[in-house]
């Protein structure tokens, strides 16, 4: 991920690197919303996450923190799927 910022901003752009922060943070969310399902415990555990004041304040800057949860989360459910499905 830190790669993806130092492109933008080696041509002088600290905004992109922000967005790009901020969208790893949206599908973070959405995916934990998919696995825990679109009813009650999904809109649960994505107001959990919103509600966390280190992501509320860091999803706006050029972070890689919600890249690596994004990542640690897509293996996990891997790990899950793969468990599941032998």
């Amino acid at each position: 991920m830190e790669t993806f910022y130092c492109l933008p901003m080696a041509f002088g752009s600290d905004t992109v690197p922000a967005l790009i922060h901020l969208g790893a943070a949206i599908f973070w969310i959405a995916g934990v919303v998919s696995v825990a399902g679109v009813g009650p415990a999904g809109w649960a555990a994505a107001l959990l996450l919103c509600g966390q004041p280190a992501l509320l304040r860091l999803a706006g800057s050029a972070h890689s923190d919600a890249a690596t949860a994004l990542f640690v989360f897509a293996a996990a459910g891997a790990l899950s799927l793969w468990e599941d499905g032998r």
